[in-house]
């Protein structure tokens, strides 16, 4: 018994634990219990200064106030690839602060979550220099020029379940920008005009919902190799700039109601872009536009209807590659209600009747983010999904 008891404790030992601390807006305690929260400024103090919030911590900050900030706030504090270091909100008990999706599918419910706001356009987090976080159920809004929250360009960095938010006219602004993981989160651009995008991404988005509201800025502007998997993304001037030198993998995704282009590749590439079974429609641009001609890329499996033209340029590439995409009833067939049960509510799970749907690959997936909900016979409502609804 006694052996087993200090094999324990050394399996323990070697595995780390995390350890709770407690944020609240009325907080004055030490932090170490639900029961004596401490301070938001206290919070603050340890996430900026390196080394104070150690690996292993979670912070949870509860939605129980106002938390606003006016100047940047350099996020320090980082985890380490055994432990990370977690932030994370809630309303009652730790682990609450995810509500699920307004209608199933649409934006996040963030009643649960802290809003963490930046009141003036030089405030903002910067959390370049922090690596190994989790940020989880978090509400984060600023006025900034550049960006509501810059985190680790690397891919050291996970959030989820979060809202980011950006309200400034800038051409620099945007919600958010990382090399890292983002999964179910979304992502506004909600100034009407002017605009940088809703965020900047080099990492991977998976699951998440990305909206300009301004028809100047792009929903998303991509770099580096990044991954957008299962996203709803609509509005502003493109669904998805793609800058020269950029090499996305786009797959699955809904792509809708932008002012120019649904996705735009930019002059010049030296890798073959891949952009597989999305739904890319109603948008007053191209569906795709390659603006090279010879601009190399696969595209395949996409739904392509009612844009100014289905793609735009590419050249041979494209006709080599458009694979299944003929079978999807491209060009200008249908309206909205072909496709999407709600379009004017941005409900974009698709009617049974689509084209569109078990029309992807493997087998039975449908083409875009929004799946339909085949767990009823007779069917179900909307939910999203990231994987193959089978029959």
């Amino acid at each position: 018994m006694r052996f087993l008891l200090l094999f324990l404790l050394l399996a323990a030992s070697l595995h780390g634990a995390i350890t709770e601390r407690y944020v609240s807006s009325s907080g004055s305690g030490s932090g170490t219990a639900i029961g004596t929260p401490m301070s938001y400024a206290a919070f603050i103090t340890a996430i900026t200064t390196s080394g104070t919030a150690s690996a292993g911590l979670r912070f949870n900050i509860k939605a129980d106030g106002v938390y606003n900030r006016t100047g940047s706030d350099s996020w320090q504090a980082s985890g380490t690839s055994t432990l990370p270091l977690i932030i994370r909100g809630y309303k009652t008990t730790p682990g609450d602060g995810y509500l699920g999706r307004v209608n199933g599918n649409g934006a996040l419910d963030v009643t649960n979550m802290p809003a963490l706001t930046y009141t003036t356009s030089s405030g903002r987090i910067l959390g370049s220099a922090a690596s190994w976080i989790i940020y989880e159920s978090l509400n984060i809004s600023s006025e900034n020029t550049f960006n509501t929250i810059n985190l680790n360009t690397s891919n050291l960095v996970f959030a989820y379940n979060c809202k980011f938010s950006n309200n400034n006219v800038a051409t620099s602004s945007s919600a958010y920008s990382s090399g890292g993981t983002a999964l179910n989160c979304d992502f506004v651009l909600t100034a009407t005009s002017g605009g940088g995008s809703a965020a900047s991404v080099a990492g991977v988005l998976d699951s998440c919902r990305v909206q300009s509201m301004s028809a100047a800025a792009p929903a998303l502007i991509l770099s580096g190799t990044p991954t957008i998997l299962f996203s709803t993304i609509w509005g502003g001037l493109n669904g998805i700039k793609v800058p020269t030198g950029t090499s996305p993998y786009i797959r699955g995704n809904t792509i809708v109601g932008c002012a120019g282009d649904g996705i735009l590749f930019e002059t010049s590439t030296t890798t073959i872009q891949r952009v597989i079974g999305n739904m890319i429609t109603d948008n007053t641009g191209d569906g795709i536009e390659m603006t090279g001609v010879a601009l190399s890329g696969v595209l395949a499996f996409n739904r392509l209807r009612d844009n100014a033209n289905s793609i735009n340029n590419g050249g041979d590439w494209i006709t080599a590659t458009s694979y299944e995409q003929a079978l999807l009833n491209t060009g200008t067939t249908g309206d909205t209600s072909t496709d999407y049960v709600n379009y004017a509510t941005q409900d974009f799970n698709l009617v049974r009747t689509s084209p569109a749907t078990s029309a992807s690959t493997p087998k039975y997936m449908s083409v875009g983010a929004l799946q339909r909900d085949q767990t009823q016979a007779t069917g179900g409502g909307p939910v999203q999904r990231s994987h193959a609804s089978v029959k």
